[in-house]
């Protein structure tokens, strides 16, 4: 009995061309994925923001892993936006790991802003989370009006200024139209500690009143509290 041997089959033409294609897109492709998993960025968290002044403030932040790459910049970024990139206001604090101390300047006061640190490898440029603060130049309370009588109440406020800022005047400032100002009546209050008490006088009976805490500070104008409405007796 002979046995018949059979031609091995030889891929000509489009069929072989075709089948070299395919051979190549998959051994790209894997190529290409080793290459993905091993392309990483670097890995920072942003440290709280401390020191803050009217203009100015302080940051930083911890490089926890490199990527796998040398961290060419890092430092923090901060804007009013929630999430603040290199492109707006950063510091540069130089390369490198470990963690960094950034100072922020150039601050507007009264402004709420948003801070992270980032870090740059040759992948690209990660960021840590975002840190809420506010450059205000003061806070302040008003008291609920208390002790009413027909020609007489009772309030007051909290004034809670940062470090660096001089309250010129404090006090009380009521009207009977909605957000009084101390160029209508005020009472001036002479006691410096941040709450203080006043008493209204000289109202008129059976009168709705609004009444505000203000203060004034040497550089940026007269600032006030929240609103209360109260209204006196017959």
């Amino acid at each position: 009995m002979k046995l018949r041997l059979r031609a091995p089959i030889v891929l000509t033409g489009c069929r072989a061309i075709c089948r070299i294609g395919w051979v190549l897109i998959v051994f790209l492709g894997i190529v290409s994925c080793g290459d993905d998993e091993n392309r990483k960025l670097p890995e920072v968290t942003t440290e709280e923001v401390t020191e803050i002044t009217i203009n100015s403030a302080r940051s930083g932040g911890i490089i926890t892993s490199d990527g796998g790459e040398s961290v060419t910049a890092r430092g923090v970024c901060w804007s009013t936006d929630p999430t603040p990139k290199i492109d707006d206001e950063k510091t540069n604090d130089g390369p490198g790991g470990g963690s960094f101390v950034s100072e922020l300047n150039g601050l507007n006061p009264n402004t709420t802003y948003y801070v992270r640190a980032y870090a740059t490898n040759a992948n690209g440029t990660a960021y840590g989370i975002a840190y809420l603060f506010d450059t205000k130049i003061i806070t302040i309370t008003t008291n609920n009006v208390t002790e009413i009588q027909d020609t007489s109440a009772k309030s007051g406020g909290k004034v809670i200024a940062i470090s660096d800022l001089t309250i010129i005047e404090r006090g009380i400032c009521w009207d009977v139209s909605t957000d009084p100002t101390t160029s209508q009546s005020k009472l001036v209050n002479t006691d410096v500690s941040e709450s203080f008490e006043s008493i209204l006088t000289n109202l008129t009976p059976s009168t709705n009143y609004y009444v505000r805490a203000y203060a004034t500070t040497d550089d940026f104008g007269t600032y006030y509290g929240d609103e209360k409405t109260f209204r006196t007796t017959n």
